[in-house]
């Protein structure tokens, strides 16, 4: 089916970003590393998120599914925003 193949493709892009964000600042300083470290983390988690959409056909069932997507979401921006400002040189 085409949506389970979308969502298999998302768990790939899912984790190839989050290896490429561990390998791209596995070198930056400690704040950065640590920002990055939960980036990934995240991302991952995003992943694993995608495989229990697979299985149960929907992305807010059950509802704690939609919980954990939700916080991903959140987690993942304050990370963007908090690298790209960081790498920006304006912390």
């Amino acid at each position: 089916m085409l949506v389970d193949a979308y969502n298999a493709f998302e768990v790939a892009l899912w984790t190839v970003l989050g290896v490429v964000v561990a390998i791209r600042h596995r070198r930056s300083k400690s704040r950065l590393r640590r920002v990055a470290a939960l980036a990934t983390g995240l991302l991952f988690l995003f992943a694993v998120s995608d495989v229990i959409e697979m299985q149960t056909g929907a992305w807010w069932r059950p509802w704690p599914l939609l919980v954990l997507k939700g916080a991903c979401l959140v987690g993942l921006a304050s990370c963007a925003h908090r690298l790209l400002s960081t790498s920006r040189g304006r912390e």
